[in-house]
């Protein structure tokens, strides 16, 4: 296995658990602000902290509103770490490993970068955005599986694997970390 090709498998792996991750915990606190009260007030800001793009957001002078961190995790190709941008990233790591990975995950993963490209638009409904979450979220579970079945189990296996497990745990920190930060500075406490 060239070292080029296990580099693009690992960053493969990591894009393709980044996307499901980040869809997921949109999706999520999407659920979650519909079921609550009108006047409990939601923390979008938590969303980006979740993610890692802390530095970018601020950067671009964007409020912490629904709008704004939604458009800024999913759509936003300025961001690298928005869905569209890391999608566009797995699409080239799968390019160039096309050889290597069964042909369905390719044509999975290029329905899903022809979907976002269809849904770019300046202010998509809540509605529209749970449906790219859902089809990411989908995609990547598809591509997984496809791996899982049909990909031998042989270095280029494991980069993938790799790239996919530490990712997992990179997003499961900042989760942690972002909520932890969150409920100290809700209850008074310095850390």
């Amino acid at each position: 296995l060239l070292s080029r090709a296990a580099e693009h498998l690992y960053w493969l792996g990591r894009h393709l658990e980044r996307i499901e991750a980040t869809v997921r915990v949109v999706e999520e606190h999407t659920n979650l602000l519909v079921d609550l009260p009108i006047e409990v007030e939601s923390d979008w800001s938590s969303l980006v902290a979740m993610v890692g793009g802390q530095q970018p957001f601020t950067d671009q002078g964007l409020s912490h509103d629904e709008a704004d961190v939604v458009a800024f995790l999913l759509h936003d190709r300025s961001n690298p770490s928005s869905v569209a941008a890391t999608v566009a990233a797995a699409r080239e790591n799968l390019r160039v490993t096309r050889q290597l990975v069964p042909s369905a995950a390719w044509e999975c993963l290029n329905r899903l970068y022809l979907t976002l490209g269809d849904a770019d638009g300046p202010a998509l409904s809540r509605s529209q955005n749970l449906a790219v979450c859902q089809a990411g979220r989908v995609t990547c579970q598809q591509v997984a599986g496809i791996m899982a079945l049909n990909m031998g189990r042989d270095q280029g296996w494991s980069f993938y694997e790799v790239g996919r497990g530490l990712e997992r745990a990179d997003m499961t920190a900042r989760i942690l970390d972002a909520r932890v930060g969150a409920i100290l500075a809700g209850s008074g406490a310095s850390g």
